[in-house]
């Protein structure tokens, strides 16, 4: 076989295709072939992401007013982008906002519409080729929809990710100015589980724009806040963690050492059938963002056994965790034991007892293959999730599936491919 991942793609998207246009309610037909434009956008197939994008626009007509008309406006607009069609694009997201303005209250739904699409922009922007055309009209956008947000902690969130997006860019000045009006934001909250999580999350970028003695002093009554207020063990523990952690990406490896030897509960109440992934889990990610290799890998040791004498079925609901612990061993160089987890997981999707189940086995499965660059496998356990969500009855599942199932797809024909993202053709 010549070019595998020429042959993968061309043989399965129309399949792909099929299923997406199989769902019948507009909103999950509108979802499904959404994520059919992405896949084009990503290749580069400029007249076959036009072509899918008129046939949106026609569903999106047919939906009532609400969050998923308004999220698959947004969607579409930030494709047209994607095309250099700006005009297109830029009208389809100001009539998203102007619907969510609409939601006057339903506050929950606009807060939502407000995010996502920031949050879209944002993750475009990193993807981009920085200070081009798609840069600017995206940072547009997301500096218009960043000030709309009206709830303060994901109003924090989008401040914090616009900064990012700006040292990025490399504009500190700007990235400065939303650090300031985040922490603004963050003390004249009273939440006390927030404001940890929003501080880690600030560390780093204090740092980046040089900003070190603030970094110190806003870690320090944070962790005073933790030690003295009366808090939940499980919020303190979770803050705890947070602050190492954003220490960690700071590169402050003595503050968040010192943090970790803070009273940290690392029992697990949750469930006996739970892996006990929490706090075993977050202290192999920090001494590994600290690069304490072998810290990390002692700590991960731990979580093993755990995983190894767990049931099928208690491994099934669990398959975040084992993936998550699968690539960490990847990340740490110790490949048998990857293999072996994943040994453990290949033969899950077989013995789940539902077929939505078994389709999200298979899918997380496929991932994981992808990671191990074994991509024939990923290929088969791509198309029997494919299989199985054609026979889905449910509209609202078979999207998801068929979303979830576009971005397994990219990730195998990148694998073929080297990781090859190509550029929009200007081609009709």
């Amino acid at each position: 076989m010549e070019n595998p991942g020429k042959e993968f793609r061309e043989k399965n998207l129309p399949e792909l295709l099929e299923v997406a246009r199989g769902i019948k309610e507009p909103e999950y037909l509108c979802a499904g072939l959404i994520s059919i434009a992405k896949i084009y956008a990503h290749f580069g197939n400029k007249k076959e992401l036009l072509s899918t994008l008129r046939e949106i626009m026609g569903i999106i007509s047919f939906m009532a007013l609400g969050k998923e008309k308004a999220i698959a406006l947004a969607d579409t607009g930030i494709l047209y982008a994607k095309s250099e069609n700006m005009t297109v694009a830029g009208e389809l997201i100001a009539e998203s906002v102007a619907l969510g303005k609409k939601l006057q209250k339903d506050t929950k739904n606009k807060l939502y519409i407000m995010s996502a699409i920031h949050s879209s922009c944002v993750n475009e922007i990193k993807n981009t080729d920085a200070n081009d055309g798609l840069t600017d009209f995206l940072l547009y956008h997301a500096l218009k929809t960043a000030n709309l947000i009206t709830c303060p902690f994901y109003g924090i969130l989008a401040m914090l990710k616009t900064a990012e997006i700006y040292l990025m860019l490399k504009q500190q000045n700007n990235a400065v100015l939303f650090l300031e009006r985040a922490e603004k934001t963050i003390y004249e909250e009273k939440t006390k589980c927030l404001s940890a999580h929003t501080v880690a999350m600030m560390l780093p970028l204090l740092v980046q724009t040089e900003q070190n003695r603030k970094a110190n002093y806003l870690l320090k009554c944070e962790l005073e806040k933790l030690r003295t207020e009366s808090i939940h063990p499980v919020t303190r523990t979770s803050g705890l963690f947070d602050l190492a952690e954003g220490c960690a990406e700071a590169g402050m490896k003595d503050e968040a050492l010192l943090t970790l030897h803070e009273k940290i509960d690392t029992s697990d109440n949750t469930s006996k059938n739970c892996i006990n992934f929490s706090p075993f889990g977050k202290m192999t990610e920090i001494y590994f963002k600290l690069g304490m290799r072998e810290e990390s890998l002692a700590v991960l040791n731990k979580l093993l056994p755990s995983i190894e004498s767990s049931k099928p079925e208690s491994l099934a609901g669990n398959m975040l965790t084992v993936a998550w612990a699968t690539e960490q061993y990847l990340k740490l160089g110790e490949k048998a034991a990857a293999e072996k987890l994943l040994d453990l997981v290949e033969f899950l999707p077989e013995k789940a007892k539902w077929s939505k189940d078994k389709i999200r086995l298979y899918i997380d499965v496929g991932n994981l293959f992808v990671k191990f660059k074994h991509l024939y496998k990923a290929t088969e356990y791509w198309k029997k999730a494919l299989a199985r969500t054609g026979k889905i009855d449910d509209d609202e599942q078979k999207s998801a599936c068929a979303c979830e199932l576009s971005e397994l797809y990219i990730s195998i024909v990148d694998g073929y491919e080297g990781g090859k993202n190509a550029q929009i053709k200007n081609e009709e």
